[in-house]
């Protein structure tokens, strides 16, 4: 099965693969595993080394994102594989930081994707993917935490919702493993 941003030109592609690359950004920490699924996802899209270095590139700044943008990629059907690309690259290094689920949260509603939607979509990676992903700290424990989050703070019907119980549940992760 070919990807669907395939039937985008290559300006295009490489504007929806900087857009899934920007989730690296978000935690100002670009691991090796993150930088490996963005490559595969460069070579999948069949990008030029010239466009595959600008995509990387994206991975070095903050995303500068436009609704224009976005609803082109909603327009044309590529709002669920986009939040789908970026899911795979957030849970690449085996963990989901505050930064990545304010950019996940962030870049779904402004393709038109739900909490909801960004749940299934983490069971599907998990289970599509989820045995290449590295398993801290359980085998689809990231998938479950996303999911449960989502569940409990959902985006009402006709605007977005912050997913704050989930930003506050990571920062008391992420505090706990540093202590």
């Amino acid at each position: 099965m070919k990807h669907p941003a395939l039937s985008l030109d290559e300006k295009r592609r490489v504007d929806y693969l900087s857009a899934v690359a920007s989730i690296v950004y978000a935690d100002e920490n670009v691991a090796e595993s993150e930088l490996g699924v963005i490559q595969d996802l460069c070579k999948v899209l069949e990008l030029s080394p010239e466009a595959t270095a600008r995509v990387i590139e994206a991975t070095k700044h903050k995303p500068e994102w436009t609704q224009a943008a976005f609803d082109e990629l909603r327009a044309a059907g590529l709002g669920v594989p986009l939040v789908t690309d970026a899911i795979i690259v957030a849970f690449a290094d085996g963990r989901l930081t505050l930064g990545e689920t304010k950019g996940l949260a962030a870049m779904a509603h402004l393709v038109g994707v739900t909490t909801a939607q960004i749940a299934l979509i983490a069971r599907f990676v998990d289970a599509e993917v989820g045995s290449e992903l590295p398993s801290e700290p359980g085998d689809g424990q990231l998938a479950r935490e996303l999911a449960e989050a989502l569940a409990k703070e959902a985006i009402p019907s006709g605007g977005h919702h912050p997913v704050r119980w989930l930003y506050e549940h990571l920062a008391r992760k992420s505090a706990s493993l540093k202590e």
